[in-house]
């Protein structure tokens, strides 16, 4: 087996891994989000805040959020399963590996990404947010730290705003990083998918002809 072929499938397994952990971590962090809104005002609520309407709107966004990461997470964790299989028998490969194997690995993911395009191609999206997101917090880190670091003590604060600001800034570009390297595989089996299509055409032609 030519190792092209094999490193060509481990770097599309790797990209659709890492893309579906990613989504699985958004999702946890909106649900978390969405029940951090609905205590803090549930909290404002039995703090005799009954006649503000905030509240009530806080909740119903919290609540939206919890639902939102619930089910964003069932999604992720769906196409999750899907591929545990292709990466079992992929780590557990006795060398060598023949190319039809690997060729069989490869239309069993394309498989698996045609009957769940929409989904993951919604997954591409959110990663791209995702790390925009956390490179404008890692920025804003940055602008904090500065403002704070002439204070009397700042240089605390400026050493914890940078610190942040490292950690949203790594985020942000490994899922910028894995969010474009997804799209270009994505591109790719897109192309496989119109090819075999194609070939499906073809075939039932020729057999209709016949």
């Amino acid at each position: 087996m030519t190792t092209g072929v094999e490193k060509q499938f481990s770097d599309e397994l790797t990209s659709f891994f890492v893309l579906i952990l990613l989504n699985i971590a958004f999702g946890a962090l909106v649900m978390a989000f969405g029940l951090q809104v609905i205590i803090t005002s549930a909290l404002a609520v039995a703090g005799g805040q009954t006649s503000d309407v905030l509240p009530v709107i806080r909740v119903a966004v919290g609540v939206a959020g919890v639902v939102l990461g619930i089910s964003w997470l069932r999604s992720s964790i769906k196409i999750m399963r899907g591929l545990k299989g292709i990466r079992r028998e992929y780590r557990n490969r006795a060398a060598p590996v023949s190319d039809e194997t690997v060729t069989g690995w490869i239309v069993e993911m394309m498989a698996h990404y045609r009957e769940n395009r929409s989904t993951i191609r919604w997954m591409t999206v959110i990663c791209s947010i995702g790390g925009c997101i956390y490179l404008a917090l890692g920025i804003v880190n940055i602008v904090q730290g500065i403002s704070t670091g002439a204070s009397p003590g700042g240089m605390v604060m400026l050493g914890i705003s940078l610190l942040a600001a490292g950690i949203n800034l790594t985020i942000g570009i490994v899922t910028l990083h894995f969010s474009t390297w997804f799209r270009r595989y994505s591109a790719l089996w897109d192309r496989r998918l119109a090819e075999a299509l194609q070939s499906e055409d073809s075939l039932r032609s020729a057999m209709e002809q016949g």
